[in-house]
């Protein structure tokens, strides 16, 4: 009888678990990083978009002031 290491990635943000690592990211772009970030922003109240990718240009997450969250 052996062992077997099993990794589990956790969301650095609510700690959800996952077995993928590339689940865990999508994860955390979809639900966490992007909505935060201070280039993103909701047109007509439902459709994401975000500054830098509508310039093409890539992505730099840079978390929102807390007076922009409001």
């Amino acid at each position: 009888m052996h062992k077997k290491f099993i990794p589990i990635y956790v969301c650095d943000y609510c700690n959800k678990e996952f077995d993928r690592l590339w689940k865990c990211s999508e994860h955390e772009y979809q639900k966490h990083k992007c909505p935060n970030c201070e280039y993103s922003y909701y047109s007509y109240g439902c459709e994401f978009n975000c500054v830098r990718l509508n310039e093409q240009k890539n992505c730099r997450f840079k978390e929102k002031s807390i007076k922009d969250k409001t």
